[in-house]
């Protein structure tokens, strides 16, 4: 059986189609933390978050350009945050926040970490639509 040479090409193109979409979806794209192209200040000026509008994928920020020190990693959906954003402190390299996202929106519990003297204080917060509705302060 022959295949002629445009439903070939017709053939490998839907397959070349499908394949880069499935790929986009599950690609994970590794940058350096505060890269200007990818990411912006948030409001405090401390800290960077992701931008709206880039690639969908799993993002994983790095402080060193060796990609072993992770800053800050999450999942683009529709070109926004969208589940849960896990950041690191660059000194400690331990959690200090975890938060969840919807339609790049805090929404969900926030939780912050601070640790002095061996004692973990956790803030929790609890969002809905970018609004603070609870709080919620531990000590371990």
């Amino acid at each position: 059986m022959m295949i002629k040479p445009f439903k070939l090409i017709s053939i490998l193109f839907m397959l070349n189609i499908s394949m880069s979409c499935f790929s986009q979806k599950n690609s994970i794209y590794l940058i350096f933390y505060g890269n200007c192209k990818y990411m912006e200040k948030t409001t405090n000026l401390k800290e960077y978050i992701f931008k709206d509008g880039i690639q969908d994928g799993r993002w994983k920020a790095f402080y060193d350009k060796k990609h072993t020190d992770t800053a800050l990693v999450c999942t683009i959906l529709n070109g926004k945050i969208n589940g849960e954003l896990i950041r690191w402190d660059k000194k400690k390299k331990y959690i200090i926040e975890r938060c969840e996202y919807k339609d790049g929106k805090m929404n969900g519990i926030r939780r912050t970490y601070l640790m002095i003297g061996g004692i973990i204080y956790e803030n929790q917060y609890r969002y809905e639509n970018n609004e603070l509705k609870e709080y919620l302060k531990i000590e371990w």
